[in-house]
């Protein structure tokens, strides 16, 4: 619960995906957000997707450097731009 707390998601984180370059590291939760951390920026580094897919994310992948996918309780894969 104190890293959930930290990582400034509201309930459980459900998936974690990588970056190709491993600089970044999106994780998503049962909150529907995703949050993804700049590795090399620290913990204040970081762009907040809210609502994200409704009901939670199940699923984070990167397809590249800057864009990844996600899908979640909503039947739904969406793809997202950084």
């Amino acid at each position: 619960m104190i890293c959930q707390t930290k990582l400034n998601h509201q309930s459980k984180i459900t998936c974690l995906g990588w970056a190709p370059d491993s600089r970044r590291v999106a994780t998503g939760g049962l909150d529907s957000k995703i949050i993804v951390w700049d590795v090399e920026g620290g913990p204040t580094k970081k762009i907040v997707f809210e609502r994200a897919n409704v009901g939670g994310v199940s699923a984070v992948r990167f397809l590249s450097t800057s864009r990844f996918a996600s899908t979640g309780s909503d039947c739904s894969v969406k793809i997202w731009v950084i």
